[in-house]
């Protein structure tokens, strides 16, 4: 015996705002939450400026400014990697992610750098700096040597290795397993195992009757 009508269209609306919700939070993967130094947004077709600046909870001007900065285009949105506000200093080129983690963000040390002009051109507090970097002798900094910025999240480890190319030479960090990409790098928005049984399970609800094409 078939459900009625109504539980069925109920049982149906539910799975959509679940796939909602889902996809929302894959949406928010790709945003660098405010936290993490130099915020970025890797843009992806059918973003907008409006769109953008709703998932970084930021003022659509600001982030258009942080955009243009950066070099790219508001209107159409280029698609990639574009700043957010905060993400368009010029000391972020500097910026890396330990194994691509946007909460463990380090800085690679350039030729005259200190402590102090690395935390001012990041708009860092540099006693912050000195906490996270407790290890390092901050008055002995040599081009290609590595600080972590604050906040350094739990999960990145105690240790980083001290230079740059040291960083680079280690193995990538496996993706997550259950956020996986619709089209690869740059092929489209993260997409959710979950999100399309859910879609799939919703198809059927829809589609069993006859009655609701």
């Amino acid at each position: 015996m078939r459900p009625p009508k109504t539980l069925r269209v109920a049982f149906a609306l539910l799975l959509h705002i679940l796939t909602v919700a889902i996809t929302m939070t894959a949406t928010r993967a790709k945003f660098l939450p405010d936290s993490v130094v130099c915020p970025r947004y890797f843009s992806t077709p059918g973003d907008t400026l409006e769109s953008v600046s709703m998932i970084a909870n930021a003022d659509p001007s600001a982030v258009a400014l942080s955009i243009e900065a950066c070099g790219a285009r508001v209107n159409p949105i280029s698609l990639g990697m574009l700043c957010l506000p905060g993400g368009e200093y010029e000391a972020c080129r500097n910026v890396k992610n330990f194994r691509d983690n946007p909460k463990c963000a380090y800085y690679v040390v350039q030729a005259g750098d200190t402590a102090a002009t690395i935390a001012r051109s990041l708009d860092l507090f540099l006693p912050d700096i000195e906490s996270t970097n407790a290890a390092v002798k901050l008055d002995q900094l040599n081009p290609g040597e590595v600080l972590k910025l604050p906040p350094w999240d739990v999960s990145c480890g105690v240790s980083l290795p001290k230079t740059d190319a040291e960083v680079q030479s280690l193995a990538p960090a496996p993706p997550p397993p259950a956020l996986i990409s619709a089209g690869g790098v740059g092929g489209g928005a993260p997409a959710n195992t979950a999100c399309v049984a859910y879609r799939a399970q919703a198809w059927w609800v829809l589609n069993s009757t006859g009655d609701l094409h």
